[in-house]
């Protein structure tokens, strides 16, 4: 029988062991922010601090909703998230995203705790819900892209989930849906939830929210200058996107279907795994209507895997020999280490290679003229460069604009390109190499 001593002890474990993590993960690697976004809202954060003071920053963030609701976007949450998380500096950030990730990790598995308890299958319950959260390895794209809003939207759910407290439990899952529009679908799965279980005050409250915000929402969309070309053609687009679907959760399936057939798992829906489902579904349909890249799948996967756990209530492993369930235990556990692990890795191979760039162009750009092929990477570098040097005199332009002394070559996600070309690159290869630096004067 477990102690208070005892379970102490392992919680005082626990969280040194995870500050330990978080902490080399943040302060031993020399981490920049990378091409997506996140330099733009640096830059813009110092002139706001530096001209107004703190409380500038109030107003920044208002801009920022005003400039993300001109092309369709009805962000609010996240244009607060980025005037205030990005003050952080890049390591404390990327420790503060890992501490997202595992506290995501711990909440999930936590929920199993009343229900497995004394259950003999209790490690591999744990362990294969383990393996289903890694498995969703769109998700940890956040990890290294700070601003992305699905691991953030993904770990205040995950917070939502875990209180008790209908009303903190609803504007967490609001809060998100401010964050990323999608996220809206887990907002009215949950006020009818509260509805039909008798908790019609925070039932009513927040289906009116929710009615008003995806109206919002929608009439944004259609107006937006970026969201307004969205193809309502459901059939198309759903066919054309099914590729990039099953490559973003076709390790998450596998994990879930294999699964399902070794441990022959008992679900019985519940309220809240019926509202996760309702939400995983109306999410997919969203980004899959819009173009379901990588990243923005994370979410999808996510919702699902909660919907699953929160319905698991027994498992009868097709073999009942412990050798094989331990077995499947162990393997599990390593392989979601494993996956965490290789997401980590890609982390620091892309943060690795904007270090690269960005101290090559200091060191060697001054006074050069360097081309880049990839549009938004060449105001990025711009500003990292600016960020760390104000006074550096060096010139950054589109590839094929006029001559050059250098090129960088990209690929499309800001990524070295494997190609030693001074020639654009248009490659969805994954891969490290130092920047691509070439002698031209006639691209």
């Amino acid at each position: 029988m477990k102690t208070k001593g005892t379970v102490a002890l392992k919680c005082t474990i626990l969280i040194a062991s995870i500050s330990i993590i978080v902490f080399l993960w943040g302060f031993l690697i020399p981490w920049e922010w990378s091409y997506v976004d996140e330099p733009g809202f640096v830059l813009a954060n110092q002139e706001t601090l530096r001209t107004h003071g703190v409380l500038g920053l109030f107003q920044a963030a208002i801009s920022t909703t005003q400039s993300l609701a001109d092309v369709g976007r009805v962000r609010p949450a996240y244009s607060v998230f980025v005037h205030s998380y990005l003050l952080l500096g890049p390591n404390l950030a990327h420790a503060g995203r890992l501490l997202m990730v595992i506290g995501t990790f711990i909440i999930v598995l936590y929920q199993l705790r009343g229900r497995f308890r004394y259950s003999p299958h209790k490690s591999t319950v744990y362990s294969w819900s383990l393996l289903l959260l890694a498995g969703n390895y769109t998700l940890f794209d956040g990890l290294y892209w700070s601003a992305l809003s699905e691991l953030t939207g993904v770990f205040l759910v995950s917070l939502g989930l875990w209180t008790k407290n209908s009303y903190l439990k609803g504007s967490l899952f609001l809060l998100a849906a401010l964050g990323k529009e999608p996220f809206i679908w887990l907002v009215l799965a949950f006020s009818v939830y509260e509805w039909l279980s008798g908790r019609r005050r925070s039932g009513f409250l927040f289906v009116s929210l929710g009615i008003l915000l995806s109206a919002v929402i929608y009439v944004q969309a259609r107006q937006g200058s970026y969201t307004s070309g969205t193809s309502t053609d459901f059939v198309s687009t759903i066919l054309s996107g099914a590729p990039k679907v099953a490559v973003a959760i076709a390790p998450w399936a596998l994990v879930l279907v294999i699964g399902t057939i070794v441990l022959r798992p008992k679900w019985k829906p519940t309220g809240l795994s019926t509202v996760f489902f309702v939400a995983g579904t109306g999410y997919l349909f969203t980004v899959w209507l819009w173009g379901p890249q990588g990243y923005l799948m994370g979410p999808v996967a996510f919702l699902c895997t909660v919907a699953l756990t929160q319905g698991l209530v027994d498992i009868k492993p097709l073999f009942t020999s412990r050798i094989f369930v331990g077995s499947f235990t162990g393997i599990s556990v390593v392989l979601a280490f494993l996956i965490v692990g290789w997401s980590g890795m890609k982390a620091i191979e892309r943060n690795d290679f904007v270090v690269g760039t960005r101290e090559w162009t200091l060191a060697n750009g001054s006074g050069k003229v360097i081309a880049v092929n990839q549009i938004e990477a060449t105001v990025r570098i711009a500003q990292i460069n600016e960020i760390v040097w104000p006074g550096w005199t060096g010139t950054l332009i589109d590839y094929g604009k006029q001559p050059s002394d250098f090129v960088i070559v990209l690929t499309d996600f800001g990524e070295p390109a494997f190609e030693q070309s001074c020639e654009p690159v248009e490659s969805w290869k994954r891969g490290y190499i130092r920047p691509t630096l070439c002698n031209s004067s006639i691209n």
